[in-house]
């Protein structure tokens, strides 16, 4: 996902979509195929990681349904959002998204505030687990949790937008 969401803020990337939006395509198509590139790739991750464990044994195949469904939801939303990110501020925002989701997105907002206390460091970082699409929330796909669900939609559907839109406004330069 990240490598897809890398390659769409490359300057060759960038120069080929110039050319690329002058054929009758909208940026907002662009945006769905670089989303549908990236959830496709991660799909295959999450198909070979269940196939694994389903291999072994290990696992009652209800939950494994109910776990490869969520790895290719919470994929889709965390593609959408390394897109809008990338097209929105560059690679950079992209390793920042990367940086966030292995390292810090693992900790609910209970840790943060235990580690941070009071204050607006906390508050700010209490925001941003809450809104950016996060391990600690997408975890909770698996058992059905409706709010990890309606969030990772939202991102996904959201995230394409935002991209979309972004393309949009790097094209009018």
């Amino acid at each position: 996902m990240l490598a897809v969401a890398f390659t769409a803020g490359a300057d060759s990337d960038r120069a080929a979509l110039a050319l690329t939006l002058t054929h009758p395509t909208t940026p907002l198509a662009v945006a769905l195929g670089r989303w549908l590139a990236a959830s496709a790739i991660a799909g295959l991750c999450v198909g070979v990681a269940c196939a694994t464990r389903a291999g072994s044994g290990g696992a009652e195949a209800a939950a494994l349904w109910r776990a490869a469904a969520g790895g290719l939801v919470a994929a889709a939303a965390t593609a959408a959002c390394a897109l809008a990110a990338v097209w929105a501020g560059g690679n950079a925002l992209a390793g920042v998204l990367f940086l966030y989701v292995f390292v810090i997105s693992h900790f609910g907002p209970p840790a943060i505030d235990a580690v941070l206390g009071d204050g607006v460091v906390a508050w700010i970082a209490g925001a941003v687990l809450q809104v950016l699409p996060g391990v600690w929330r997408y975890a909770k796909l698996a058992y059905g949790d409706p709010g990890a669900w309606a969030h990772a939609v939202a991102w996904a559907a959201g995230g394409v937008s935002a991209a979309g839109l972004a393309l949009a406004r790097w094209m009018r330069r």
